[in-house]
């Protein structure tokens, strides 16, 4: 798992931070989502493509840093931690080309 890195701001206070870094290195699957998990209540969820299975970490795993899985990239979407259990975390994610 990835999160961009850098710091500071540019004369428009836009972040600088241009490149990744590696925040987390562990075991995982990759499954593609299925049309249930991505059309929620009548409609369609935030576009997620794969879902991302990883043990729980403490490691600040969250929306919009990235997942790199052989020559796949995904983009974090949303994080969840199965059953409140603190085993098992669901990465909701958008595979990138």
């Amino acid at each position: 798992i990835q999160a961009l890195s850098g710091s500071g701001t540019d004369s428009f206070g836009q972040p600088l931070a241009t490149t990744w870094a590696t925040i987390l290195t562990t075991f995982g699957s990759v499954r593609q989502a299925s049309l249930s998990e991505t059309y929620q209540s009548g409609e369609f969820a935030s576009r997620v493509t794969h879902i991302v299975k990883i043990r729980w970490t403490q490691e600040p795993v969250s929306a919009g840093k990235r997942v790199l899985c052989l020559t796949s990239t995904f983009i974090i979407q949303a994080v969840a931690n199965v059953d409140e259990r603190n085993m098992t975390m669901e990465l909701r994610c958008l595979e990138i080309k």
